[in-house]
């Protein structure tokens, strides 16, 4: 078998090599000027019309082999991102996110499909291995908000921000493939469940972005016995008000999937939880607004989706489910086809499997995996509406000397 010729240059290859790359903390300023002020996202990066594009014979054969790989992706991603963690402040914004690659060109490049394969491969491989120095055309995302706030709340900077992506709205140039997927249209990609692929700039309505500090503003949780999410400290309107709150920082129609993952955090499988549960889905389709498109959207009613394993993003999809149907005044019900079986809250062996998913995955730093029950603890508190109390504080450091 004669050896592969290698792509020539493309608009994606790097004329030289720049001391930044878009996952990985960079180590020196890319050489495009700042300009003065924050630079907002565009979409230049990626040819928008894909349908309309002039294919080779093998480029064709390359489209279809993306496309199957790429169904199944989830509705909605999350992503983490700082002005120290995921590249500078030109390549993450509250407005999009700019891998290195596209950081500065003006207009259209070539698409996807027209990219070279191993090139392509070569920067996913790279990119996965979070490796320095490269010109990535790739952002990482995740179906996963608890992956995503674990790995955010240590990165211990004021500019963190949690994002989350709509990705049935994204350009049609927007290519959104699981690192599996990557790993078998390329070969020799790490393969991680928590983990996708984006390739091209990511900006407008699908996408939007808040402070870390928006979830987690609380102080730092005291160790106690004492469950500070028992019903005795909180009452089930003061925990729909604080999902409401840190929700409604997501304007403009992606409000209901945050709160849909937020509930994850304080519903289980005891009586009170359950009554929780009803109370918070009722209450929140109720005072959220829902985009009418979403009424008769399968992917959002009748999730189907392959979560690669990922429990807590199975069950926020489902809680999604039921408040969109809950909108429509009881039209569709909770009982529908397929859903009642899904409908109650996760079992406590469920939030288990979750919390395991999360510090099992061998992408996420021991000190992470550390921290990783700290940080649900205190979400949890956040939500619950627990006030730190004088009386409260002396009486879990008696019983956590």
């Amino acid at each position: 078998m004669p050896p592969k010729r290698p792509c020539p240059d493309s608009d994606n290859e790097p004329r030289k090599r720049h001391a930044s790359e878009a996952d990985v903390r960079p180590k020196a300023t890319p050489s495009t000027p700042r300009a003065p002020g924050p630079r907002r996202a565009t979409t230049a990066g990626l040819t928008d019309g894909v349908q309309d594009l002039k294919l080779s014979p093998a480029q064709e054969a390359f489209r279809r082999r993306v496309d199957e790989a790429a169904k199944g992706t989830p509705r909605f991603l999350f992503r983490f991102w700082s002005h120290r963690s995921g590249g500078n402040k030109e390549l993450n914004t509250v407005d999009g996110i700019i891998p290195l690659a596209f950081l500065g060109r003006k207009g259209p490049v070539k698409s996807f499909y027209q990219m070279c394969p191993e090139k392509l491969g070569h920067l996913a491989r790279e990119h996965v291995k979070t490796a320095p120095y490269i010109k990535t055309v790739y952002s990482f995302w995740s179906q996963s908000l608890d992956f995503v706030l674990n790995w955010a709340q240590n990165t211990k900077h004021q500019s963190t921000h949690i994002s989350i992506l709509d990705t049935a709205q994204v350009n049609k140039s927007n290519i959104i493939l699981h690192t599996n997927a990557v790993n078998q249209l390329f070969g020799h990609v790490g393969v991680y469940e928590h983990e996708y692929l984006i390739c091209g700039t990511i900006s407008g309505p699908a996408y939007r972005a808040v402070p870390l500090e928006d979830f987690l503003p609380c102080p730092r949780a005291i160790a106690t016995k004492t469950d500070p999410t028992n019903l005795e400290h909180a009452t089930f309107m003061k925990t729909a008000n604080r999902i409401l709150q840190i929700a409604r920082g997501y304007s403009g129609g992606l409000e209901l999937p945050i709160a849909a993952h937020l509930m994850g955090f304080v519903i289980g499988d005891r009586e009170d939880t359950k009554m929780r549960q009803q109370f918070l889905l009722t209450h929140i389709s109720r005072s959220l607004p829902i985009p009418a498109e979403w009424i008769n959207d399968p992917t959002i009613v009748e999730p189907e989706v392959n979560y690669r394993g990922v429990s807590e993003a199975h069950r926020a999809a489902m809680y999604l489910s039921e408040m969109v149907k809950l909108k429509l005044g009881g039209r569709k019900s909770a009982s529908t086809t397929g859903i009642a079986k899904n409908s109650r809250g996760p079992t406590d062996a469920e939030i288990q499997k979750a919390t395991d998913s999360v510090v099992n995955s061998p992408r996420v730093p021991e000190q992470t995996k550390r921290t990783y029950p700290r940080m649900v603890t205190e979400l949890r508190i956040r939500l619950t509406g627990w006030e730190w109390t004088n009386e409260t504080i002396e009486e879990y450091k008696k019983g956590n000397p």
